[in-house]
Formats: C-alpha cells, sequence, structure tokens
C-alpha cells in the first residue's frame, strides 16, 4: 500500500550495523512516499556508508559531525530536531538504544535525539543475543515508558550465521508506524499501571526476584494529552493514596503505539505462572513456574496489535503494557476464567498448572497428630525408637485446560500449549501434542545447562502443522529446536510464526 505522506519532515538517524544499507532503502520508499527526508549518520554508521550514498537515496541533507567547523552560527542538534516532524532511528543497536535510555549525548546524534521533542520511532537491527540481552531489554523496556514508539525486530537469519530476533523490520512495517504517526494516529495510550518503568525497577530480567514489584499497583489511572506534530504526551499526576505510605507514588506513563498490526483486531488468551492447590490455610500443591514466559508471550501479541487477556496464576511480575490481566490461584479459578472469556481467537496456554489438587483443603492448620491424614506404624518394644509417621493425601486430577479447550465447543482457531520433559523429551512431547490435541506445542527440556524455571533464557522448540505452501523441517514431525535465547525473544519469535499464520488465513482459498 502506497502512502502520501507529502509534507512530513522526517529525521531520520543511522546507526553502524550491517542494516543500515536496508535502512536507506526504506528511507527511498518514504522518499516516494512525498516524506522530505534529512539524514543524521553516526561515525559507525559510515563504515558501512557514505554521506554521497545517502543524499543520492534521500533527497535530503546529510549531517555526521557534532561541531561543525563550517557553520558557528546554528546549534545544529537544536535546529535539526525543531525543524522536523519526528525522528526514526534504524538500525538501532545496542548502543545507540542504551544512549537513549540513559540520556547520554556524546555525538550529534545522540545529541539531537536528547534535545528533541517531537515523537521518535525506533527500529531496532542487531546480533539476536544481543537483543535477548537482559541490558537491551531494560533499555528496550525504558525507551519505551518514556514514550519512544518500537518497531520490533524480525526473526531471521543474521549476517553473522546466527538465527533469531533481531533482524532490522521490513521496509514495509517501518513505514507503516511512519503512516501512523502521518496520519496523527499517535495518541493511542492505555492508563494502566506502568509505574515499574518509571521507577526504572526492572531488574527481574537480570535477577529474577519478582518480589521488587510488589509496589506495582500504587499508580493511578492519568489523562493523557493527544500526541501531535513536534509536541509529546505527558500524562497528568495521579491523585495520592492515603494506602500507599509504604509504596512509590508514580504517575502511569503513556503506552507506546504497537510498533506493528499483524494480530490487530485479534482477541489473544495467555495463561501464565503456577496455581496454588490448596492442602489447609498455610500449605499447598504447586509447580516451579515464575510466569516470566508466558508475560513475555503476553506481551508480544499486544506488540502485533492483538488485544490481549492475561490470565495469571499467583506470580508478583508487572503487567505488560496493554494486556487485561485477571489473577487466579487454583486450577479450578483458571479454568473458569479461561471459559469466562471465550470466545477467542488465539489462546496459548504457558501456564503449569499444578496436575492435582485436594478436593477438601482443611479449614484450619493441620496438626502432625492429626489422624484423619497421619499414620502410626506399631512398635514392636517400648525401648525401640519409634520410625518416622507416614502421612497421606487425597488427591485428584485437576482440569486438564489445554486438552479441554483444544476440543471445546467455542475452540479459539489457534490454540498453542507449553510442555516440559525431562527425558525422552522428543517421544514425550510428540506423544504429548497428539494427545492434548493443540496445534502448536512449544517444548521445554530441563536439563542440567536449561533449568528454565526462574531463568531469564531458556532453550525450546516447536511442534506445528506447517501449510502446504510453507515446507516443514526435515526432522518434522520432531521437535523444531530453536537457538538458546532469553524468554522474550522465544515469545517474540513465537508470535512472528502466528502472525504469518494469520496472514495464512487471510489468504482467499
Amino acid at each position: 500500500m502506497t502512502h502520501d505522506h507529502s509534507g512530513l519532515h522526517v529525521l531520520a538517524v543511522l546507526c553502524g550495523g550491517v542494516a543500515v544499507v536496508r535502512a536507506l532503502e526504506t528511507l527511498r520508499e518514504l522518499k516516494k512516499q512525498g516524506c522530505k527526508i534529512t539524514t543524521i549518520v553516526t561515525a559507525s554508521a559510515l563504515e558501512f556508508i557514505t554521506p554521497l550514498a545517502v543524499v543520492n537515496y534521500t533527497g535530503g541533507e546529510c549531517f555526521a559531525e557534532l561541531f561543525d567547523p563550517k557553520d558557528d552560527t546554528d546549534m545544529g542538534h537544536i535546529a535539526l530536531s525543531r525543524q522536523a516532524d519526528l525522528m526514526l532511528v534504524m538500525p538501532a543497536t545496542a548502543q545507540t538504544i542504551a544512549k537513549m535510555a540513559h540520556g547520554i549525548a556524546d555525538d550529534l546524534a545522540s545529541t539531537t535525539l536528547l534535545a528533541a521533542t517531537i515523537p521518535k520511532i525506533v527500529a531496532p537491527g542487531m546480533n539476536q543475543a544481543m537483543w535477548g540481552n537482559p541490558a537491551t531489554r531494560r533499555n528496550v523496556a525504558q525507551i519505551q515508558a518514556d514514550g519512544v514508539v518500537l518497531v520490533p525486530p524480525e526473526a531471521g537469519e543474521m549476517a553473522c550465521g546466527e538465527y533469531g530476533v533481531g533482524r532490522l523490520a521490513s521496509t514495509h512495517a517501518i513505514a507503516q508506524v511512519v503512516a501512523q504517526h502521518a496520519t496523527g494516529n499517535t495518541a493511542r495510550y492505555a492508563t494502566g499501571n506502568m509505574a515499574q518503568h518509571a521507577t526504572g525497577n526492572m531488574a527481574q530480567y537480570a535477577t529474577g526476584d519478582a518480589a521488587q514489584y510488589a509496589t506495582q499497583d500504587a499508580a493511578q489511572p492519568a489523562e493523557t494529552v493527544p500526541l501531535a506534530r513536534n509536541s509529546m504526551a505527558h500524562p497528568a499526576l495521579p491523585v495520592d493514596s492515603p494506602d500507599s505510605v509504604e509504596q512509590v507514588v508514580v504517575p502511569p506513563l503513556p503506552q507506546p503505539q504497537p510498533a506493528a498490526d499483524g494480530l490487530k483486531g485479534l482477541h489473544a488468551l495467555v495463561t501464565a505462572g503456577p496455581t496454588h492447590e490448596a492442602i489447609d490455610p498455610v500449605r499447598y500443591i504447586s509447580n516451579a513456574s515464575s510466569g516470566k514466559q508466558g508475560f513475555a508471550v503476553a506481551e508480544a501479541l499486544a506488540n502485533q496489535g492483538a488485544t490481549v487477556t492475561l490470565i495469571s496464576g499467583p506470580v508478583t511480575l508487572p503487567t505488560p503494557a496493554g494486556v487485561t490481566r485477571v489473577d487466579v490461584t487454583s486450577a479450578l479459578e483458571m479454568d473458569s476464567a479461561v471459559a469466562q472469556r471465550l470466545p477467542c481467537d488465539i489462546a496459548v496456554f504457558v501456564a503449569a498448572v499444578a496436575d492435582w489438587h485436594v478436593p477438601a483443603p482443611a479449614r484450619d492448620k493441620l496438626k502432625k497428630s492429626d489422624t484423619s491424614i497421619a499414620t502410626f506404624p506399631q512398635t514392636n518394644t517400648d525401648e525401640q525408637a519409634p520410625p518416622p509417621r507416614q502421612f497421606s493425601l487425597k488427591l485428584v486430577e485437576t482440569p486438564d485446560l489445554l486438552h479441554t479447550y483444544s476440543r471445546h465447543a467455542q475452540r479459539p482457531k489457534l490454540v498453542i500449549g507449553f510442555c516440559l520433559e525431562t527425558a525422552n523429551v522428543e517421544t514425550n512431547a510428540v506423544a504429548k501434542w497428539r494427545k492434548k490435541q493443540c496445534d502448536w506445542m512449544v517444548v521445554n527440556a530441563l536439563t542440567a545447562d536449561n533449568r528454565v524455571f526462574n531463568a531469564n533464557d531458556n532453550r525450546a522448540g516447536i511442534l506445528r502443522e506447517y501449510p502446504a505452501d510453507q515446507p516443514a523441517p526435515a526432522s518434522h514431525p520432531s521437535v523444531d529446536w530453536w537457538p538458546k535465547s532469553s524468554k522474550q525473544a522465544i515469545a517474540e519469535r513465537l508470535v512472528i510464526q502466528i502472525v504469518q499464520w494469520h496472514e495464512q488465513q487471510r489468504q482467499p482459498s
């Protein structure tokens, strides 16, 4: 689709990555669509391209130096940002994103970005391991919290030969986001709780310590000001709550516009975290799940424009931006929450639901002397020390959510399950995939070097059927293993496949 951007002045920042050559093609396309292009190139970008090539592609001026000895009358970094309608950074390297997140201004590009009050669009491009690194994830979260619009990178083969999420987005995807700004549709902000970004408390990616997010509900919804050209949106301060004495109260920050709309108009449901099956008021049965993978999947779906409902077991992770969260405790509650939110288009069952529950939990704390659960073996003599007492609990199966909703009358169009195996991984995973009757199964293997639980990275693979025009891996129906990467990168990789599935669905048969 061709857009008419006549009169839109784009200030582009080209960074030093192999994909900068593709970025030039994107600028040429924007020029064809009527944009006026002015370009800033970093020193690293000049290792790949020349200012003359930039001028030939864009038809506009190209700047590289913060202090230009030929012009001592203009403060270039101020003037450049004041003359443009928006800034477009691509391929945004890890270094450039880090500078933006921390307010570092040490060259023309970073100084102009810091001085600019116009909307900023960032399209990252880097190695998949760099994109998935916890430091990069924190920096990306920070610039999004600051109002920067992100065009997520794509999955594919890197210039280095590795495969993963990190490739610069396509010209079409970037141009589409620019088009949204050109038409003024840039002020879709949520009033949900984004306080965790404002406090800078994003260390869950690095430490796995979820307890720091206990204050996440301190902020209240706030009004926002529409985002127009040459302006930024600033939320009004919320009224402080008298109940938040020990909480950090900050204004909620605006939710950036989804950087892509591959799933726009679809409702996606995600389950995440463990369930707690009560034995008595203080004890329960559970699985070791942090909820990180499920929350990452929900965030990635929202970033593709889907309406996302996240049904979460007991975890203390912050709610991803733009996601509706429903908290539950037990498997029965999770089952009920899923049923109440049908129909939906996509269901991703990531939660580690406990397999058994106690049918009648005790109302009071059970004592060791309670004969209802304890057996006292007889001893032969009074002098012999009694053996340890044996306790037993009556357990029954919990609902099998994945199997249930794979066969449900209101079955979602795409049902994806997650499984974890410790032995005979591929054999057991394929058998489970067939038995559950879900469309796809994401497989996790718990090994000595891949602990999965509460980790920030993981090695996973997928079992799925492939369309006739999309060749399946040679090992199919064995697991198509992905490189070990962050859970966020795994989520993004999965969601890219979901977008491709949706595009297949929309094609006429």
